[in-house]
């Protein structure tokens, strides 16, 4: 869609690592090759992550609670495709709620 990443927010999860490769984690290395500009909640304000946590909660509720009722996959290139959809759905169909202000 000719959209550059330019930073990323995360929280300070382990996972995330540093911009060393040391112990099996890249992500930061990978972001500072790149040079996309990974950023970190503060410390206990888990609410600057709210839209992705509450994202991940409809992705669940919404997608993989019904897909995994409705069919059984076989392969993951079949729950990828069905995933695909869901997300074009989401982005462009799917009515959103959004804070008033």
């Amino acid at each position: 869609m000719g959209v550059k990443l330019q930073r990323v927010l995360t929280d300070n999860g382990k996972e995330y690592g540093s911009s060393e490769p040391t112990y099996g984690h890249y992500y930061g290395a990978v972001c500072l090759i790149l040079g996309v500009k990974h950023k970190t909640i503060k410390v206990k304000h888990s609410w600057t992550n709210g839209y992705a946590g509450r994202f991940i909660q409809t992705l669940f509720q919404e997608f993989f609670q019904v897909a995994l009722r409705r069919k059984r996959y076989t392969f993951v290139e079949e729950l990828q495709a069905d995933l695909n959809q869901y997300l074009h759905y989401y982005k462009w169909e799917r009515p959103h709620q959004g804070r008033r202000t």
